[in-house]
């Protein structure tokens, strides 16, 4: 039934993605979406790569195989509520098609269960993320791929398809064909940006101040989707038809610094995609939408300890992807405690200053025995009913 597989691919097209922050990495997830100031230098490519010349004398090779994580938000309880409109979609359309059951208890049940899931909005972020680093004393290099995606699926249930079915429940029957006759529909937005990037790291010194600056030269493709669902004509196999999609392909750039105000506490500042890109989505049921990839700055402060490290980020620019969504900027806080020397305990909160994505609190493990193999596993939960888990597979020589 086309109702069904309508309501089913909003959820399942929305529940395969993730991206708050345009990369993604356990261990930083877990500390509240820091790192700017924090990361470890086989990860700091994806953070900030002026972190890569914190290496230990031993390091001699990192792997990153792979980094992946994923974060959906259902604020209005959409996903409990799909199985409920199937059933009355299903028992409605038996109602009329076949005089089973009570059209009229069957259209005003279908009726309220619409109207609550009018403008409903599942968003979903996801991310991944592989690589390797080589460090030296002269300069360390990191090479990279990475992609995320930020995807939302909204509900427009069409007042025409109410008035329809509140005649029915007034005891107004349509011709059978006028069932599946309803102009409701689901648009699903998205994009996939990936990068593929080589980071250079070196430390520097002026007079007495020594720091240290990375650069990452990247190619960047941006890859828009548009999907309008109509009701009345949706097919399951057209989700991945092209006249749905649209690309651009384009250079970026990402600049970090780090210097150490001590032994221990170092700040970081990094600005990602120097320039500004935009793509607009392909036109359907005219209509399109534009997403915009603008520079990002985050300034960062970190203790960095045997045992303990904490850390706090703090986004300067406000960023939002689709030109029509709100805008968004983070501020995150978190530690790591190095229990046992092969085990990490972590913990940390991110909040958005605009309110517009959700609040998280974060947590997670990290496993290293002999140091050599790293496995980050990091779990979140936040405002708007949003959840999200994290995991990283490293290797260090």
């Amino acid at each position: 039934m086309k109702k069904r597989i309508l309501l089913s691919s909003l959820i399942l097209v929305s529940g395969q993605t993730y991206a708050a922050s345009y990369y993604t990495d356990a261990r930083n997830a877990a500390m509240g979406g820091t790192g700017v100031a924090s990361s470890t230098y086989h990860s700091a490519m994806l953070s900030n790569p002026a972190l890569m010349t914190k290496f230990a004398d031993h390091d001699d090779f990192s792997f990153i195989l792979p980094s992946v994580g994923a974060e959906v938000a259902d604020p209005n309880k959409a996903i409990n509520r799909v199985d409920d409109i199937q059933d009355a979609f299903d028992s409605y359309e038996s109602a009329i098609d076949n005089r089973q059951g009570d059209p009229i208890a069957k259209a005003s049940h279908l009726k309220s269960l619409l109207e609550k899931l009018d403008k409903n909005q599942i968003t979903a972020d996801a991310g991944a993320a592989f690589g390797f680093t080589i460090p030296t004393d002269v300069f360390t290099l990191g090479v990279f791929t990475k992609a995320y995606a930020d995807i939302s699926a909204t509900a427009h249930v069409a007042q025409s398809d109410l008035d329809l079915l509140g005649d029915v429940s007034n005891g107004i029957l349509p011709p059978p064909t006028q069932v599946t006759d309803l102009d409701s529909e689901a648009i699903v937005l998205g994009a996939l940006v990936s990068d593929i990037g080589i980071s250079f790291a070196k430390p520097l010194q002026i007079k007495d101040f020594a720091f240290s600056v990375g650069i990452t030269p990247k190619i960047q493709r941006i890859e828009t989707y548009n999907y309008d669902i109509s009701v009345n004509n949706y097919d399951v196999s057209e989700i991945g038809d092209e006249r749905y999609r649209s690309n651009k392909s384009a250079f970026n750039m990402d600049i970090g610094f780090s210097t150490d105000l001590s032994e221990n506490i170092t700040l970081g500042l990094v600005a990602k995609n120097l320039f500004s890109q935009s793509v607009e989505t392909a036109v359907v049921n005219n209509r399109s939408y534009v997403y915009k990839i603008t520079p990002a700055v985050t300034t960062a402060i970190a203790y960095r300890g045997e045992l303990l490290t904490v850390a706090a980020d703090l986004d300067l620019t406000a960023n939002k992807g689709f030109t029509h969504h709100k805008k968004h900027q983070f501020a995150g806080v978190g530690a790591e405690f190095n229990a046992l020397g092969w085990m990490q305990v972590r913990a940390g909160y991110r909040s958005d200053m605009t309110g517009d994505k959700p609040n998280m609190i974060t947590a997670g493990l990290g496993f290293s025995p002999f140091n050599i193999v790293k496995l980050d596993l990091t779990g979140m939960a936040g405002t708007n009913k949003a959840y999200g888990a994290a995991m990283q597979l490293s290797l260090t020589f």
